[in-house]
């Protein structure tokens, strides 16, 4: 059994329940792939897995280990996430003092969710990365005694977003870990990653979630079959993503797909500075359903494409819009759905460079307009 619901990783938890049988335990693994495949989770059962005071190979569920990791309450368990220091003192040890009450309060509830959830993400304000102050911290913690026997585990979630100064410190704890702890890093940007930290890891890559699988997932919400089929292509693999999705709006979200286009292809320049000005505020204020519109956007051509390709409705991913996709295909019959596809995703690269996203919006839109909104030529 397992402790937490893992979702289509059999084969990676096999790997690690190997490790037990065959006494090879290592003393630091990297966990890399999409966000929301379940690296986070398969990291705290195997945590459990190494504290179960059974003697089976899996996680009982039932002991008070497995209780303890259970809540994420364990004395063995560390966890590790971004934070956003405020105090930056000098010669500071414990990044919590660095912290006000009310972030303190959210990073409990974020905790609290975790729990009931290991495929949530936590997600604390402006909290951009992980600090040395928070590798001192695990550092001192790990090399204590503990009362509960079993192994130190530390999972360091979103492991490419530890400063340069943390990186190093962590390196050097890794020269000489402890006896009986395990690092585990998590990671959804393996590249950012320094190769020195990636090549004294053992790795474990974590594809992306079938979409048949994240379907049958969220089966038991009250969905449509349009929104369960948005949502799970929407996800993109991530049962995270597709959980986050569960609670927004879908009809915004497809509401605002067809507003962005009909902009784009009237292209009266006062209209569209004003959707540039809206959707960088969108950006700046919720990241995360800003990349969904933009996914959607994506979407929505690949379905003309479909159609165009003498494929059904039945096929479509934003199926309840098929009269406009249709009404689209006849009239822009020149649309080239790669290059629309290729500038949103440029778009998505050059925001994460931080350049100026009411220039990258604007550029977009062109550019949109330009591959997709050709006139039928007689």
């Amino acid at each position: 059994m397992s402790l937490f619901t893992i979702l289509d990783q059999n084969r990676n938890v096999q790997a690690l329940k190997n490790t037990m049988k065959n006494e090879k335990v290592a003393s630091a693994y990297l966990f890399y792939g999409n966000e929301g495949s379940g690296k986070e989770t398969v990291a705290l059962e195997y945590a459990a897995m190494l504290n179960c005071e059974t003697d089976s190979l899996e996680a009982c569920g039932q002991c008070p280990s497995c209780k303890q990791m259970n809540n994420l309450e364990h004395e063995n368990l560390q966890l590790v996430y971004p934070l956003k220091i405020t105090n930056k003192k000098e010669g500071v040890k414990d990044p919590f003092s660095q912290v006000s009450n009310d972030q303190i309060g959210e990073i409990q509830e974020e905790i609290q969710k975790k729990a009931q959830n290991t495929y949530y993400k936590i997600d604390l304000t402006d909290a951009k990365s992980i600090p040395i102050t928070f590798i001192r911290y695990i550092k001192k913690n790990i090399f204590l005694s503990s009362q509960s026997n079993g192994w130190k585990v530390v999972v360091i979630f979103d492991a490419h977003l530890m400063t340069h100064p943390a990186a190093n410190a962590f390196l050097k704890i890794l020269e000489e870990p402890p006896r009986r702890s395990v690092f585990i890093l998590t990671t959804s940007k393996y590249s950012e990653l320094l190769p020195t930290i990636k090549s004294r890891c053992q790795q474990l890559f974590f594809p992306p979630l079938k979409n048949e699988v994240i379907s049958e997932a969220i089966n038991g919400d009250q969905l449509s079959q349009n929104e369960s089929n948005l949502i799970v292509n929407l996800a993109g693999g991530s049962y995270s993503d597709a959980l986050w999705l569960l609670d927004q709006d879908i009809g915004k979200l497809k509401k605002q797909t067809i507003e962005i286009l009909r902009t784009i292809a009237r292209w009266d320049k006062k209209a569209v500075y004003n959707y540039v000005k809206e959707i960088a505020k969108i950006y700046k204020g919720d990241p995360r359903y800003f990349h969904q519109l933009i996914r959607s956007i994506g979407f929505w051509f690949r379905d003309a494409a479909f159609l165009k390709s003498g494929n059904t409705e039945e096929e479509l991913i934003h199926a309840d819009q098929s009269e406009e996709i249709k009404n689209f295909v006849e009239n822009y019959s020149g649309f080239q759905p790669n290059k629309v596809n290729k500038t949103l995703q440029n778009c998505i690269d050059l925001l994460e460079r931080n350049v100026y996203i009411n220039l990258v919006l604007l550029e977009t839109f062109f550019k949109i307009r330009k591959y997709a909104f050709k006139r039928k030529t007689k």
